[in-house]
């Protein structure tokens, strides 16, 4: 492309614009943000415009929407008025002077907009049309001013200020008496964020969302880009796929993830923040464990490694079975896991979480069991899980090998009473997650979101290891 067509197409292109004025070469994840963000800047209707992106640290974000994202916006909108914030107004200061040069220098080129000859600094600065920008902290004094764009470029600091409940109930104080009054008719409001607690400004938007329904004044849009890639990827990469491979490959991914444990791991990097506390699953009980040679080596507080021999395991599924494979129903899922009736402890070995055709469920669940050396599947015997029983009745082989279906009778315990005593053997080290691999923070999300979370599949399948302690190993059996 010649520069006169890509500065033809930055006019009218948010995405080509860094490329023209600043020479970036963007990844996919920065032209997917910069899409959205015009997408949602044009949209019309009756309510504000709302869009909440998650991204992890260092991914690019604050280049494209606080530094490019402005001086585009007023070179095709001059008469439009834009506030900038962030979690300090240095920072913001900061950003706002750098899209003060690039506007001052490419207005004119591009547009025909020029800077106001009376107030333009790195703060405040006017087009020759009355439009401009304000910066300030995102708890700073922004009273006075309107915004057709409102630009929040990272709330938190960091940890100090997003466990302070006090500083979470400043900044959500801040959202309703004074951001969301600075709003003009049709205005964008543009969240791009880290998160740090699933108390931040975008949790409470999206529970207020949940609460209001149609009511909400916004028509918004939550999307979240993790580090490395879950189901359902809004980028369409795979699961396990990082998403900046050039700069940050898997490999540097799992250093990190190893670096910073899997809370700040699952919330920073994945974007799925929890309650530290927990509920009933805690982040600070959860142990791990790592294969060498045909040994199982256990990681527990305070103590020597437990190294558990694999003739010790023995090696059960656990399945959750949805009805349709359709988008808006749950996924069917399913656990792999090894208990050690000598040691008494359990591990997980493998998941799978996916939609699947009923038809094809039993066939998926046994090859899901022959892969990890399992000798049975263990499925509730309600609904589905009483089909795939009966399904199984002569077909339950694979390769060979018999793994029939086991019923597990729930006898009408709720889920939080059936998870308790899986929840115990956590906390007592009894339990023990393998390391490293790309599912594990999506698991470990589910848990500790519980009951209030969304997605309760592997819940359930972990409750239901519990059934795993009447399992006999393969030691036990030869020694007989």
């Amino acid at each position: 492309m010649t520069p006169q067509q890509l500065a033809a197409l930055a006019k009218d292109n948010l995405f080509a614009f860094p490329k023209l004025v600043s020479n970036l070469q963007c990844p996919k994840h920065i032209k997917f943000i910069a899409d959205k963000v015009q997408d949602k800047i044009n949209q019309e209707g009756r309510k504000f415009k709302l869009l909440m992106i998650s991204v992890p640290p260092r991914s690019g974000k604050s280049l494209l929407i606080s530094k490019h994202a402005v001086p585009w916006y007023l070179g095709n909108y001059p008469d439009k008025r834009v506030i900038l914030t962030s979690y300090s107004s240095d920072l913001s200061d900061q950003n706002s002077d750098f899209a003060k040069d690039i506007f001052e220098q490419w207005g004119p080129t591009l547009w025909d907009a020029h800077p106001s000859k009376s107030l333009f600094n790195r703060s405040m600065w006017n087009t020759s049309k009355g439009g401009g920008c304000i910066s300030a902290g995102i708890c700073g004094q922004i009273t006075g001013f309107g915004a057709d764009l409102f630009i929040i470029d990272d709330f938190f600091k960091g940890n100090d200020e997003a466990e302070s409940k006090t500083h979470r109930d400043e900044l959500w104080d801040k959202w309703q008496s004074i951001i969301s009054t600075r709003l003009h008719p049709g205005a964008t409001v543009v969240i791009l964020s880290t998160r740090w607690s699933d108390d931040d400004l975008v949790g409470r938007l999206l529970k207020q969302a949940k609460e209001q329904k149609e009511n909400f004044p916004f028509d918004y849009e939550y999307i979240n880009l993790p580090a490395i890639a879950l189901r359902d990827d809004p980028l369409g990469r795979q699961p396990g796929e990082a998403l900046w491979p050039d700069r940050f490959p898997i490999e540097m991914l799992n250093d990190i993830r190893n670096m910073v444990g899997s809370y700040w791991w699952n919330a920073l990097y994945q974007g799925m923040p929890v309650n530290k506390g927990g509920t009933l699953f805690k982040y600070e009980d959860f142990r791990y464990y790592e294969q060498q040679g045909a040994s199982f080596i256990c990681y527990r507080t305070d103590e020597e490694p437990l190294r558990i021999d694999k003739s010790y395991i023995r090696t059960t599924v656990i399945l959750d079975p949805a009805i349709e494979k359709k988008r808006k129903n749950d996924p069917s899922n399913m656990l792999a896991w090894g208990y050690s009736s000598k040691h008494k402890i359990w591990l997980l070995f493998d998941r799978l979480n996916d939609r699947i055709d009923h038809k094809k469920l039993r066939a998926t669940a046994l090859s899901f069991a022959a892969k990890n050396n399992a000798t049975k599947i263990l499925v509730e015997n309600e609904k589905l899980g009483k089909v795939l029983q009966r399904q199984s009745e002569g077909h339950d082989e694979i390769n060979g090998i018999k793994i029939p279906f086991k019923e597990v009778r729930t006898k009408g315990i709720d889920k939080y009473a059936r998870a308790v005593p899986m929840a115990t053997y956590i906390e007592n080290q009894r339990v023990f997650f393998p390391k490293n691999v790309p599912w594990l923070a999506t698991y470990e999300g589910n848990l500790t979101s519980f009951p209030g979370g969304a997605e309760d599949e592997d819940v359930d399948c972990t409750a239901y290891a519990k059934e795993l302690e009447k399992s006999i190993s393969l030691t036990e059996v030869l020694g007989r």
